[in-house]
């Protein structure tokens, strides 16, 4: 979870703890890539005093009729981000990741680090993916076989923003050349479409 590969996991059963002190100030906090994680925790010390404090559910589920409301499935988030993150320099972050389910809880990344505004996100964002599976039909296309592999996600968004923060959205673009980071179209977990709209990647064509 910490090496920001997303084809990497820590999976352990139940309850997933871990303690981070970053010995440098940070204002931001994500986690991504989550299975089997029904809730979560944060928690930030600095000496003996209680600075943060953040719990949350990760189950959701989609009614739209009353078909759904009876029968849908409740479904597990991929992730969650915070901006909220007071800056200490000293600060001891613990963070519990848990399930009541069968299964192992997972978590492909975490990412702790300052925030950059990019701009609000526009409407007509979209979420895609590179499907690297492959399929092989035989002369009158049949298919003979099927090769699962992995599908990676991609996300196109445009943003607006004041005139003014140009330069940060300049300097930003070459600080995070070959570098990964979580980046957000939808700061609020609970929205319909935060899921599709939180991406661990490398940035492209940021103009």
């Amino acid at each position: 979870m910490f090496d920001l590969y997303r084809n990497t996991t820590t999976s352990v059963p139940t309850s997933l703890t871990v303690v981070i002190t970053p010995a440098t100030r940070i204002d931001a906090f994500g986690i991504i890539g989550l299975v089997n994680v029904e809730t979560y925790a944060i928690n930030i010390v600095v000496g003996a005093t209680n600075v943060y404090s953040r719990t949350g559910s990760l189950v959701t589920r989609d009614v739209y009729d009353f078909g759904s409301y009876f029968y849908a499935p409740f479904i597990d988030s991929n992730g969650t981000v915070h901006f909220d993150i007071p800056p200490y320099s000293n600060g001891v972050i613990t963070i519990t990741l848990s399930t009541t389910q069968a299964g192992n809880v997972e978590c492909g990344a975490c990412v702790i680090g300052s925030q950059v505004f990019l701009g609000n996100a526009q409407y007509n964002a979209v979420s895609d993916a590179l499907n690297f599976s492959t399929i092989t039909r035989d002369f009158d296309s049949q298919i003979n076989t099927m090769v699962k592999r992995r599908t990676v996600p991609i996300l196109n968004v445009k943003t607006s923003l004041a005139k003014k923060l140009r330069e940060v959205v300049y300097d930003s673009r070459a600080i995070l050349d070959a570098e990964p980071a979580i980046y957000s179209g939808i700061d609020d977990d609970t929205h319909g479409y935060f899921d599709p709209m939180l991406i661990l990647d490398f940035s492209e064509n940021v103009d």
